[in-house]
């Protein structure tokens, strides 16, 4: 029988994502891109996703971690750590001074690029393998 674990090879911060993409066998870029959906749309992701962080056992296998996804996971927090401090300084000027320093950007469509950009990696990604 298949059991839901965190992950202790494809994990960014406590692993939840990455055990849920090998336990739905899909990538887990869509899960964390799920999860910043869910904290964008009202903070419900980042609840959820502690919630799982300690309801979920980790995984008892060990598996070796390469060093390029080592390299991997490192850039993608990096690029989700700027991410989410600008999203938090806008916030905070927005709240304090009402200066919006994103106001002549169009969230639609950098969504849209964005989502179409990683639609793209995850195709081309899995031809690669």
């Amino acid at each position: 029988m298949k059991k839901l674990y965190r992950s202790d090879t494809d994990k960014i911060i406590w692993g939840v994502c990455g055990g849920i993409g090998e336990y739905f066998q899909i990538d887990s870029v869509i899960i964390r891109i799920l999860f910043i959906l869910m904290f964008l749309a009202g903070g419900v992701g980042l609840l959820l996703y502690i919630i799982l962080a300690i309801v979920m056992p980790k995984s008892p296998k060990k598996d070796e971690i390469t060093e390029e996804k080592k390299e991997k996971n490192n850039k993608f927090r990096f690029l989700l750590g700027v991410f989410l401090a600008l999203i938090g300084l806008n916030m905070m000027l927005t709240s304090i001074f009402d200066f919006n320093i994103f106001s002549f950007i169009n969230w639609k469509i950098i969504l849209s690029l964005f989502l179409i950009l990683i639609g793209l990696k995850i195709i081309f990604e899995d031809e690669k393998q």
